[in-house]
């Protein structure tokens, strides 16, 4: 080509001129980088998509170069008509680098200016389960009591967003049990999970939940045992052990199907044998307890 005037070089050797044979004074195009999904921050299995497009310039045959920091990665080229895309499967650290792009043509100009860096960021990710309960966290010399509302959290530290967490099979970041009993002791762990691939975490760390017994097991003593006369008294006496100092027990004595005392702080009650010899009554006791 032959400019009427002194041409403007670029790399490459390629000279920019207008159609009137004078150096052409528009800026030049530019290349746009982006992601799909738009992460920074990438955890190994994870796969985003880098997206070039070149503007200012028009629907032309555009090809793109991809760059890592100032090198070159594969692929060189990528024939996607008027947007390029490069994918990455980011299973290893490596990919970890400020990515940019840039668009090239057999025409004039011959290629556009360069992307404005992304930053991507590849690491491990493996969630930390906390087990906390009423918003205090549990350390390993505390102890879990009947009855406690317990919440089991689950985070992925430092990740960006959209994620999903499942815990215990329940999704969530945070999964509460509100009023544990023996039955919730055991191991639980947590992964977390995002993008339509649904890629997951790793499983994070087992976290042994124990729950204790707010209270010993009642024993019910009846005085004076065996048969009793008609009119005597029997004392029902209700024998347990709270297991944390601010467990508040409360009993509820019965004969039979007949409720003697309800939901009493004491754990003796008396009451007279109205029935005597020919009839023996059974005694029992139901023990609560709060805190």
């Amino acid at each position: 080509m032959v400019c009427g005037c002194n041409p403007q070089r670029i790399p490459g050797g390629d000279q920019i001129c207008n159609p009137t044979g004078q150096p052409d004074g528009e800026v030049r195009p530019w290349a746009v980088l982006t992601l799909q999904p738009d992460w920074t921050s990438v955890f190994t299995g994870e796969t985003v998509t880098l997206h070039c497009q070149v503007q200012g310039a028009g629907d032309t045959d555009w090809r793109y170069r991809w760059y890592r920091g100032e090198t070159q990665v594969y692929p060189t080229y990528l024939y996607t008509g008027d947007e390029g895309r490069y994918t990455i499967s980011s299973d290893s650290y490596y990919h970890s680098g400020d990515y940019t792009c840039e668009g090239v043509r057999s025409g004039n100009p011959s290629h556009s200016d360069r992307s404005s860096p992304v930053t991507l960021t590849v690491s491990g990710a493996q969630p930390v389960l906390t087990v906390c309960s009423v918003l205090q966290e549990f350390g390993p010399g505390l102890t879990i009591f009947e009855g406690d509302s317990v919440t089991l959290r689950c985070e992925v530290t430092g990740a960006s967003a959209g994620w999903r967490y499942y815990c215990s099979s329940r999704a969530g970041g945070n999964f509460t049990i509100s009023a544990v009993t023996g039955t919730h002791s055991g191991q639980y762990w947590c992964r977390a999970g995002r993008g339509d691939a649904h890629y997951y975490t790793q499983y994070s760390r087992a976290v042994n939940l124990t729950v204790s017994e707010m209270f010993s097991r009642p024993a019910l003593t009846v005085s004076p045992a065996g048969s009793v006369w008609e009119g005597e008294t029997v004392t029902l006496q209700c024998d347990t052990e709270a297991h944390r100092a601010d467990t508040q027990l409360s009993y509820t004595f019965t004969r039979d199907t007949e409720t003697l005392r309800a939901e009493t702080a004491q754990s003796q009650h008396s009451v007279r044998d109205e029935r005597g010899l020919w009839t023996v009554p059974v005694y029992s006791v139901q023990c609560t307890g709060a805190g």
